[in-house]
């Protein structure tokens, strides 16, 4: 069974510091990317509490 992401959230102190490599990142996602379409990729924006949330949504997604 294949699950295709929607969105990928990047965070910490390297990809905020340097949001130019998302445009990047997504041109290679863009050429590897053939059975599904490019997830969205976005800067996590809960600052310290980023893992929270993160671990909420795993557990709330192995839930459903």
């Amino acid at each position: 069974m294949f699950h295709p992401i929607k969105l990928i959230v990047f965070g910490g102190g390297v990809i905020n510091k340097q949001e130019h490599l998302l445009w990047r990142i997504k041109k290679v996602l863009d050429k590897k990317m053939t059975l599904f379409k490019t997830p969205v990729l976005t800067l996590a924006k809960h600052g310290e509490n980023n893992a929270l949330y993160g671990g909420v949504g795993l557990f709330l997604a192995e839930r459903i």
